[in-house]
């Protein structure tokens, strides 16, 4: 299917609807079936997310999902989303700090054309909104007029080897769990409008910015915590941020969206923001489940057998500052999802999978289920 046609469907939500449109990682299979299970059951267009650490082009690496490339992740969404719900997105694109680890060690040349090979691997697989983000080769002192240049260099790329028309989102700052400077955010913008007038092309459907949003450990330990106490100031400043948006006919994203409150989407629902991303949290949920499943039936010694084969593998050292209170166990609860393809995993799970079996049921049904009610308890 076009993904334009994918996009449509979603923009006419953005359009009709105040309600926040939300975007899943793919952080495991089970994940990605249960998306496209609900997409399907329900009729209604979601996001799903791929960053380059999750999903990445064969030439540059595969990800850590299911061993899956671009091309592999596209053609499993094109098999079983029979309705076409599913919107596939490229999450932080580019030059992002969300995947570090892909660019370590490269020099800028190399990273950039690493980066315009796996855009345009995107373009290839029919990706439906693709994200433009240039936050990783720069920090805070960086000039806003080279990062603006090097998002418009890579924006001009995506649209000059498309055959149809693209969907994007753009973001030039890393998540910091504070809240951006309207005056950088309206350059950012206005630079923006110039060039695609100039250039005939698409204005961004998504505008992504710090709203106060950032996941550390378990919980969400950015700025947003103060919209529970009605921090008026706070709430002034994302509504200044999102009508900035609005004028250029643009919805703001947030990411880092995880382990929120309802009372906290309502807020930020009340000052135009239009989408959210969210990934550990599922992940998260995901490896919960099969801890629980182990206790369940019983099988202590393959809980245990989880818990250390995560836990050492360090995982969770991305979302884990080094003061955080947190155990043991939660740090392995939080990068369980980024194991998944490991042998030692694979071992275990299939240990797990056929006691289950033995029991009657099926432990793919299992997950995937608990994962919809999962996500649909923020999507309805």
């Amino acid at each position: 299917m076009n993904p334009h046609h994918r996009t449509n469907a979603l923009r006419e939500r953005l359009n009709a609807s105040h309600e926040i449109q939300y975007g899943f990682c793919v952080t495991s299979r089970n994940c990605v079936d249960a998306i496209i299970a609900l997409a399907n059951q329900l009729e209604i267009p979601i996001m799903l997310l791929a960053t380059r650490s999750q999903v990445e082009y064969e030439k540059v690496g595969k990800g850590y999902v299911n061993g899956w490339s671009t091309r592999e992740l596209s053609e499993y969404i094109d098999l079983h989303d029979k309705g076409g719900y599913v919107v596939l997105c490229r999450d932080h694109g580019g030059l992002s700090e969300e995947h570090g680890s892909v660019l370590e060690g490269q020099t800028f040349t190399n990273a950039l054309r690493a980066a315009k090979e796996s855009l345009l691997e995107d373009i290839r697989r029919n990706f439906s909104i693709i994200h433009v983000d240039v936050s990783y080769m720069f920090d805070e002192t960086s000039k806003l007029d080279k990062r603006i240049a090097l998002l418009l260099e890579l924006y001009q790329f995506c649209n000059s080897n498309s055959k149809h028309e693209l969907s994007f989102e753009i973001s030039i700052v890393k998540q910091t769990g504070l809240i951006d400077d309207i005056f950088l955010y309206k350059q950012l913008l206005d630079e923006f409008a110039i060039f695609c007038i100039r250039n005939s092309l698409p204005r961004p459907l998504f505008v992504t910015t710090n709203l106060g949003t950032l996941v550390r450990g378990n919980y969400n330990a950015g700025d947003i915590r103060r919209v529970d106490s009605l921090d008026s100031g706070y709430m002034e400043k994302v509504r200044m941020l999102t009508n900035c948006a609005a004028l250029h006919n643009a919805f703001v994203k947030v990411h880092n969206a995880d382990y929120l409150p309802d009372s906290s989407f309502q807020y930020l629902t009340k000052v135009g923001v239009r989408a959210a991303n969210i990934g550990p949290e599922i992940g998260a949920f995901e490896t919960l489940f099969i801890l629980r499943l182990c206790n369940d039936l019983g099988k202590k010694k393959l809980r245990e057998k989880f818990i250390k084969h995560f836990y050492e593998s360090r995982k969770w050292e991305k979302w884990v500052a080094p003061d955080t209170p947190i155990s043991d166990l939660d740090k392995a609860i939080i990068c369980g999802h980024y194991n998944y393809s490991t042998a030692e995993f694979k071992d275990t799970f299939s240990e797990l999978s056929m006691e289950t079996e033995r029991r009657g049921h099926n432990i793919h049904s299992m997950i995937v289920e608990h994962l919809k009610n999962v996500i649909k308890r923020r999507i309805i």
